[in-house]
């Protein structure tokens, strides 16, 4: 007898297409997943794939993407509001309101908007989980079906996977995060750059996790400004995503990226090649993980939290409230009993 394999797609800017190329080796060998979480880029692929996009469809749209579908124009305009808007505000001088990130994030909308329309999470093929990180709070959020309620889940109403998506990739400084309620949410890697932990949904034994990080010990040499940012956050998420991997992840699939830089969408094929061959290499792992040999069954559960306050502006029992964002450590809202 198999077990339910979860599928955990890693950020990683423009080299997260590799995630294609491991899921069309996984579906050559017959090995679907029972379930699949994305964070950051990742996100966009765990998103597709589980809306019923098939492998062949993502490569070909892959190839034909254009930066320009994601990135904002008038970037010298907005940096330059940013500037003054920071300097008054050192100054005491600034109103309240001013731009949080150098993109506003319009033209990602926009694009996720195109490839995912208003399909909500009970809609989906296959059970996604997608995450965020609220600055607020500081606290881990994880978006999933209304099915997988557990006492920590707090119901939403009307949030569509477009939202949650464009949430998970808002890296901080770059992109302006996006208001959810009380929430402010940013990428899901601050906290959870894998998420192996997260796709771990009742009835699944078993994760696959993907790392298109790409950073080596080996020291490069820094070249431009965009490669100092990639390896300053390749440096602040690698510890926790190492404990991540170690503690959660049953096999892990490493593809050779560590000399692409993430912001090239002109190598996207190399990328996705790469995913391949790193998924060939672990195929003997995974089908013996699925075939319950050496299997660790004893993986601890998710960690609890101590409760926050409860969020105002849920409804207690409304059945509008399909979509699940998860937040540790609170309860959903309950509708006082009826007397009669």
């Amino acid at each position: 007898m198999t077990v339910k394999l979860g599928l955990a797609l890693g950020g990683g800017f423009s080299r997260a297409v590799a995630h294609i190329g491991v899921l069309k080796v996984l579906e050559e060998a017959g090995i679907r997943p029972a379930a699949i979480a994305g964070t950051s880029a990742g996100s966009i692929v765990a998103a597709l794939y589980a809306a019923g996009w098939t492998v062949q469809e993502m490569e070909h749209f892959s190839r034909h993407l254009s930066p320009r579908e994601l990135i904002d124009d008038r970037l010298t305009a907005r940096v330059w509001r940013l500037l003054v808007h920071e300097f008054r505000h050192r100054l005491g001088k600034a109103r309240a309101g001013g731009p949080l990130g150098v993109l506003s994030g319009h033209r990602l909308t926009v694009f996720l908007d195109r490839v995912l329309g208003t399909l909500r999470f009970d809609d989906l093929k296959l059970p996604l989980v997608v995450t965020a990180t609220d600055l607020i709070s500081g606290r881990r959020m994880l978006f999933m079906p209304t099915p997988l309620c557990r006492d920590e889940f707090v119901r939403l109403a009307g949030v569509p996977v477009v939202l949650a998506v464009r949430a998970s990739c808002t890296v901080p400084g770059l992109f302006e995060p996006v208001r959810l309620g009380k929430f402010l949410l940013v990428d899901g890697a601050i906290r959870e750059a894998i998420p192996a932990e997260a796709v771990r949904l009742p009835g699944i034994e078993a994760v696959v996790a993907v790392d298109v990080g790409g950073r080596t010990e080996e020291r490069q040499p820094l070249e431009s400004f965009s490669e100092l940012v990639t390896e300053a956050w390749e440096l602040a998420v690698s510890e926790g995503k190492r404990k991540e991997l170690e503690t959660f992840a049953d096999v892990v699939i490493e593809p050779e990226l560590k000399k692409a830089p993430p912001w090239d969408f002109s190598r996207v094929s190399q990328y996705m090649r790469a995913g391949e061959e790193a998924a060939r290499a672990k195929l003997t792992a995974i089908r013996r993980v699925l075939e319950l040999d050496g299997l660790q069954k004893n993986r601890p559960l998710p960690r609890a939290l101590p409760r926050p306050p409860k969020i105002q502006g849920l409804r207690p029992g409304d059945p509008k409230n399909r979509l699940l964002v998860r937040v540790r450590g609170v309860e959903p809202p309950r509708a006082e009993p009826t007397r009669s």
